[in-house]
């Protein structure tokens, strides 16, 4: 039984027990809850941001080699344009700042392994590209890059419908950079 003062109410220090006991046991079974949706919800930040960034590397690749190609209309035009250009977007610090900074969520990810692989391939196109590495070079690296992603959505490591859709957004993004001149 509570005792109950002349007012009819309990005691303060009763109520205020009861209050930090409530609010303690309340604490303690919602911290796990907590700690799992923050948990899937950096994984989801994380999932998308690398597919966003993996379709402005694609969309990238992509450019490069059609200016590579011998007629490029950008070459016609101006005989200083550098066919190279669009490889000098090309960077892993996305996965590399998340690897050092948030390897449990990086590790956690289902495409971990294909990341992991395509990111490699990158900062070996970036390292080609810094060194001076012939075009014939380039575009194998470039083409084996691109053979790896078809290869990772076919078997379904990798889902092509958010590469898709990352490519779109940072091909409308360049044409209406290019449509502002």
């Amino acid at each position: 039984t509570t005792p109950i003062n002349e007012n009819g109410e309990m005691e303060q220090w009763q109520t205020t027990l009861i209050g930090t006991l409530s609010g303690f046991v309340t604490g303690l079974l919602l911290e796990p809850i907590k700690f799992h949706l923050a948990s899937k919800l950096r994984k989801s930040a994380l999932r998308n941001d690398l597919y966003d960034h993996l379709g402005r590397i694609r969309y990238a690749l992509i450019r490069y080699e059609s200016l590579a190609a011998s007629h490029s209309p950008e070459k016609l035009v101006d005989p200083l344009f550098d066919p190279k250009a669009p490889l000098y977007e090309v960077s892993t610090d996305l996965f590399d700042d998340t690897f050092e900074k948030d390897k449990a969520t990086l590790y956690s990810l289902p495409e971990y392994s294909v990341f992991k692989l395509l990111y490699y391939k990158i900062r070996r196109i970036r390292e080609a590209l810094d060194a001076g590495e012939s075009e014939e070079n380039l575009l194998a690296l470039v083409r084996e890059f691109e053979n790896d992603l078809k290869r990772f959505t076919t078997e379904r490591t990798l889902n092509v419908t958010r590469l898709d859709q990352g490519t779109r957004v940072h091909r409308r993004r360049m044409v209406a950079r290019i449509n502002s001149y």
